[in-house]
């Protein structure tokens, strides 16, 4: 069948970057709690995940790639760690991290960058909070959301990725403020 056609790397993804991501984040979430290694689709998610490991630069950048694409490469990165307690990416998403991190702070932000950035963040784990490029990211993407001369449709978008931001952190304090009552 189509399925051995493919093995043993399992059935190739979309060549375009975001869809690939979007296909590994479906993936994730289809076999998780627990790796299905004999799979194909699994065994396409993993090879997908390890080129990007191979292919990433020492300095943590990926050639060719956009700060939103790396961004989004990372969630996926991090949610496969964190789904499947796989360390095998862990080095790439810590490198790509602290290089997107820094690459936040030294150039202009875009908003699809700053709402990748933020939605990476959320997913916790190995991606560290880098408060000062969190609360940048944040601080543009208010200014889109007041600048009324960009379209309603990307302001009230933006707006959800930062109403969903302050969701989650609130919780995140709210927890802790659990934690610390009950030890």
């Amino acid at each position: 069948g189509l399925m051995d056609r493919h093995a043993p790397s399992g059935p190739p993804l979309p060549g375009d970057e975001d869809a690939t991501c979007a296909c590994c984040r479906v993936l994730q979430s289809f076999f998780q709690p627990a790796p299905w290694e004999d799979d194909p689709w699994f065994r396409s998610l993993r090879a997908t995940l390890s080129g990007w490991c191979a292919s990433q630069q020492p300095d943590g950048s990926w050639e060719g790639l956009s700060s939103t694409q790396a961004w989004h490469r990372l969630e996926v990165l991090n949610r496969q760690s964190w789904l499947f307690r796989d360390a095998a990416f862990d080095r790439t998403v810590s490198l790509g991290c602290r290089y997107c991190q820094s690459a936040l702070q030294a150039a202009p932000v875009i908003p699809e960058t700053a709402c990748a950035c933020l939605e990476a963040l959320q997913g916790g784990h190995l991606l560290s909070r880098d408060t000062a490029g969190e609360e940048r990211a944040v601080r543009h993407l208010w200014d889109v959301v007041r600048d009324t001369g960009r379209p309603e449709e990307t302001r009230l978008c933006v707006r959800a990725v930062l109403l969903e931001h302050q969701v989650l952190r609130r919780l995140d304090d709210l927890r802790a403020v659990r934690l610390s009552c009950s030890a």
